[in-house]
């Protein structure tokens, strides 16, 4: 599956695709002969993933207020040009996110975040505290694994997490957006 086969997805109630679209804006301006050059660089892209993940945190937070339960797929980006295939996709749109909403089959803790001291900076930015709250949460996350029968690819999380990041094809096929994003219609000057 294009997504990695993971069993929350084959499991969900619903499973939503999230989709960064300048496709409208895009025809439209074709359309009506208007200028759209502006259209072409990073930071429209940009504006385009943010208001799709801010709105895809909207849905998060309703379906949570409802009891239902979200996980976020990322691995949707992992083939991009097939998701797009498949979902019929025009020229500068590509899907962000999968999200599945549905009940819990099993009740699992949630995840523990980095201590709040080492990503809320006042004024200024505090590498020391950044560097210590890693510190703190290898020890806070670990039990977590431990807890949850997690497997990690590491001796901790902080191993686990540069493992994913060693070599470009630890990537999983996103080691080519930029490729596949230009293939899509974005030229991201």
């Amino acid at each position: 599956m294009l997504s990695g086969s993971q069993k929350q997805i084959i499991d969900c109630s619903l499973f939503l695709v999230w989709i960064c679209d300048l496709s409208r804006l895009h025809q439209y301006g074709l359309s009506e002969n208007l200028q759209h050059e502006a259209m072409d660089y990073m930071e429209v892209f940009t504006m385009s993933v943010i208001d799709t993940s801010l709105a895809a945190q909207n849905a998060a937070i309703a379906s949570e207020s409802l009891g239902l339960y979200i996980n976020y797929i990322g691995a949707i980006r992992n083939n991009p040009l097939e998701v797009a295939s498949i979902l019929n996709l025009p020229d500068h749109a590509f899907a962000l996110y999968g999200m599945c909403i549905g009940y819990a089959l099993d009740k699992s803790e949630i995840k523990p975040r980095l201590p709040q001291f080492g990503v809320l900076h006042h004024e200024i930015y505090n590498k020391e505290n950044c560097f210590k709250a890693v510190k703190e949460y290898l020890d806070i996350i670990d039990v977590f694994y431990k807890e949850q029968k997690h497997t990690i690819r590491g001796k901790n999380w902080g191993e686990h997490s540069l493992n994913r990041l060693k070599y470009k094809e630890s990537l999983n096929g996103r080691e080519k957006m930029i490729e596949n994003l230009k293939k899509l219609g974005f030229s991201l000057n």
